[in-house]
């Protein structure tokens, strides 16, 4: 608020400032002390309304004018315990200015083009000011200011780290600056998977996927969301029906970039505890009459392998050998087809449970 000089009192030759500490003094003792504060807190107020109007008289109760140069000793000797104030005189000018308001855009990109856009606060916008984009300590480019605010400057960005920072300047004052750092990575994130193996045969129908991608990546199996720990490691168990199943990973970092895995593994029937399987395998299935054949026998259990096992084959009705399972959990029959053509069912038996293939015998 500004108030022009003789707007509240005619123009004349100021009283010395002497007159008017008299006068309060007298105006002092003749009040009671209760009165004091209203009448100091006023005086204060039209201190502070009128101080910046340079030497404005102000007129008082009963005639009293006072000069706005004498005004801190008018307000010293009202308050004579305060601490003195300073009040400034005459007209003070600054420039309103407001940081530069981006458009959203990402921490973390995988393209190097970035098309730099936002907004100068309207009341910041004035003729002759326009932004200069500094992009790693280079002067990348200068862009003006439309009536709207709205600036938009294109940028290069180099792999890594890159500062940004964006200044409104007056001619070639810098009025204010604001500043971004985003991160330009355009490489595939890390992806290892621990299990399961690709080809594995696994129990169902539950299955976990463990492995481990890049810290920071957001990580899928299946298209459902994993929870991945600091360091990127992550499981996740799911169930699927038996059968083949195809399992697909995918991780992504910040900046978009993508790691697919895709492993196919076989789920089975999870067999029943204690449970012996036992299968048979001839070198050769079909044959003519005589000739050699090996079978091989596998048996194993939930655990696994079952070693040191009997088993004994025989072809049709007619007992051929016996055998022991290794360590591995096989053992090997070697015997001769029939002496004629026929279709012959090979049986073993081993571990209370049995199995079975079938040999064609031809000439």
């Amino acid at each position: 608020m500004t108030i022009a000089r003789g707007a509240l009192t005619p123009r004349r030759t100021p009283v010395p400032a002497e007159r008017y500490r008299r006068a309060v003094r007298h105006a002092q003792a003749r009040l009671p002390q209760r009165h004091r504060l209203p009448l100091v807190a006023a005086v204060v107020c039209w201190t502070i309304l009128l101080a910046g109007a340079g030497t404005i008289a102000v007129r008082a109760a009963g005639g009293l004018s006072i000069v706005a140069s004498d005004v801190g000793s008018f307000v010293a000797d009202l308050v004579p315990a305060a601490t003195a104030i300073d009040i400034p005189l005459g007209d003070t000018t600054g420039i309103v200015a407001a940081a530069p308001i981006f458009d959203p855009i990402p921490n973390f990109t995988a393209t190097p083009a970035l098309l730099l856009q936002g907004r100068v606060p309207s009341f910041a916008v004035a003729s002759g000011r326009h932004i200069e984009v500094t992009l790693n300590d280079g002067i990348a480019a200068s862009a003006p200011i439309d009536a709207n605010g709205h600036f938009a400057v294109p940028l290069t960005l180099k792999d890594g780290p890159n500062l940004v920072i964006v200044a409104v300047l007056a001619d070639r004052e810098v009025i204010v600056t604001t500043s971004r750092t985003i991160v330009l990575d355009r490489l595939p994130p890390a992806l290892a998977l621990a299990k399961p193996k690709a080809s594995e045969v696994i129990d169902g129908p539950n299955v976990t996927v463990e492995g481990k991608a890049e810290p920071f990546a957001a990580v899928t199996v299946n298209d459902r969301n994993v929870v991945v720990s600091g360091d990127g490691s992550f499981s996740e168990s799911f169930t699927a029906p038996f059968g083949p199943l195809a399992i697909t990973v995918v991780a992504k970092d910040r900046a978009g970039n993508e790691t697919r895995s895709v492993i196919g593994v076989v789920l089975r029937e999870k067999p029943a505890a204690g449970a012996l399987t036992l299968f048979v395998a001839l070198d050769r299935p079909t044959v003519k009459p005589g000739e050699l054949v090996t079978a091989t026998i596998t048996l194993s259990d939930p655990t696994g392998p079952r070693a040191d096992t009997s088993v004994s084959l025989s072809v049709g009705v007619v007992p051929i050998g016996t055998a022991k399972t290794d360590t591995l959990g096989k053992a090997t029959i070697r015997f001769a087809a029939p002496p004629t053509e026929a279709v012959a069912q090979v049986v073993v038996l081993g571990g209370g449970v049995s199995g079975s293939a079938t040999l064609t015998v031809a000439k």
